[in-house]
């Protein structure tokens, strides 16, 4: 009686508390809704009353605005774009659902809503998830899967509790837990234009390393619906090079963060990479010209960081010989071929191999490129004249390129590689 009673007083608009509350709505659901679900949100910070708790609402997140006046209509959730929103009612003397139009935010031109990640995850809308799931409306492999927990990277030990969905994220951060190790956090981002991973992004995270190629190890999402279909899924693709999306074993390895260093620190006891591979992954920063840094076969346009007591830099050696022919990695060091009073031209030369090189073509189409090989300068093979010559990189003394590599020059004093063989 109490509640009926409850649920009156909110049709007609009526409360005798300060607090704006929105009371007794009894289903989410937009096919059984009834004028007796309708709800009036007034103020900055209302309450909603749910069949299985309270909950506060917010009309602008990080702002005091208030909701505007005469918001009265129906609490919903959009199958749609996964999320709950709010059905303003046109008029008083009109309750139909359909006839409504969604709350806007104050750009009048964005749905208010709460996302479906929210939903799942944050405490405060505890009451609306259960009613969600009351309503059956969402699952429990739902509410799991936007928890962004899971508890391997090592796809031969996933299960079903792994699949994760991060679909219309414009950013992630997955909680990576272990039964037998410390916890780590992994943040996720898919690149380019897009601001949101796409809409098939539902699967599992896992750790990918190319046959007989343990320096091109990486994290990779597979999008499958479930565990059963893992093998015949397809890793998701990036939207420009349609490469497929990852985090690179280089890249976590070159970082300096508590989260990467728990990370790898996780790759090594598990045996997904082993602790060699990750320390000469690390070798990529030049601060004295005898420096060695990791370099990898198969990347076409090599990166080196330049790293001076002022200044730092990366510089770029254009179409490796290599990359789509052999796969392993060596390291190397920069040579200085030619110093002129405006430039400074540079060369690699391999230093120790490190795994490989290990043919990942026949190698017939390219008879002529020289292998790698411990002690020579890297050289191409020239597309117009068909012969061998010197990979380079020419540094203007006057960029900032130039003013770095100058300055570790002169630390380097004469210890200098300027041999042309």
């Amino acid at each position: 009686m109490i509640v009926a009673l409850r649920r009156l007083l909110a049709h007609e608009g009526l409360d005798f508390r300060e607090v704006a509350i929105a009371r007794w709505p009894q289903t989410l659901d937009p096919t059984r809704l009834t004028p007796l679900d309708v709800v009036t949100l007034s103020g900055v910070s209302p309450y909603l009353d749910l069949p299985l708790g309270r909950v506060q609402l917010a009309y602008a997140a990080g702002s005091r605005t208030s909701f505007p006046k005469s918001t009265r209509g129906f609490l919903y959730f959009d199958i749609t774009s996964q999320s709950v929103r709010f059905r303003v009612a046109r008029s008083l003397d009109s309750m139909d659902f359909q006839e409504g139009d969604d709350l806007l935010l104050p750009d009048r031109q964005t749905p208010w809503c709460i996302p479906f990640h929210r939903l799942v995850s944050w405490a405060a809308h505890t009451p609306i998830r259960k009613q969600l799931l009351l309503d059956k409306l969402i699952s429990e492999r739902q509410i799991r899967s936007r928890n962004y927990v899971v508890s391997t990277l090592d796809h031969t030990r996933l299960t079903e509790a792994d699949w994760i969905d991060i679909s219309g994220m414009a950013r992630s951060t997955i909680s990576v837990t272990p039964a037998d190790r410390e916890s780590f956090t992994l943040a996720c981002k898919y690149p380019g234009s897009a601001t949101q991973f796409p809409r098939n992004a539902q699967g599992f995270l896992y750790w990918y390393v190319p046959k007989n190629n343990p320096y091109g190890a990486e994290l990779r999402f597979r999008c499958v619906e479930s565990l059963e279909h893992f093998v015949r899924g397809q890793d998701l693709p990036t939207p420009i090079l349609q490469k497929p999306w990852s985090l690179t074993l280089r890249g976590l390895a070159q970082q300096r963060s508590p989260s990467s260093a728990a990370a790898l620190e996780y790759l090594k006891q598990a045996g997904l990479t082993d602790e060699s591979v990750v320390d000469n992954l690390a070798k990529m920063s030049i601060t004295h010209m005898r420096d060695l840094f990791c370099l990898r076969f198969d990347v076409q346009d090599p990166r080196v960081h330049l790293h001076g007591r002022l200044l730092s830099c990366d510089i770029t050696f254009r179409y490796l010989p290599w990359a789509g022919i052999c796969t392993g990695a060596a390291l190397a060091r920069l040579v200085v071929l030619d110093d002129t009073p405006t430039s400074i031209r540079l060369g690699i030369r391999i230093v120790t191999l490190l795994d490989g090189p290990r043919m990942s073509s026949d190698g017939k189409e390219w008879p002529n490129v020289a292998l790698p090989q411990e002690g020579r300068l890297i050289y191409k093979l020239s597309s117009i004249k068909k012969h061998n010559f010197r990979l380079t990189r020419t540094v203007r003394k006057s960029s900032k390129e130039g003013k770095v590599l100058m300055e570790i020059m002169e630390q380097s004093g004469d210890d200098v590689d300027t041999q042309c063989a």
